[in-house]
């Protein structure tokens, strides 16, 4: 199936990517978490490397199942 849309949002707890046909239907959704770091009192931080490793499982893992898509869409904190 190569006629979807891959929607891909980067939020701040986790990575969603979704697949859609071109009538809005959803056929796959994966996502994947990762924690917001706490190092010292009143500092919020992200491993970056952890965000790019979740986009990239998540991408992968609808890929395999819906093949590859005719567009994508992304979408980031």
């Amino acid at each position: 199936m190569n006629n979807y849309i891959l929607a891909i949002d980067i939020g701040t707890t986790s990575t969603k990517v979704v697949a859609f046909d071109y009538k809005g239907k959803l056929i796959r959704k994966c996502s994947n978490a990762y924690p917001i770091l706490n190092p010292k009192p009143n500092f919020k931080e992200q491993n970056p490397e952890e965000i790019y490793s979740t986009l990239m499982k998540a991408t992968q893992q609808i890929i395999e199942q819906c093949g590859q898509p005719q567009a994508i869409s992304f979408s980031s904190a």
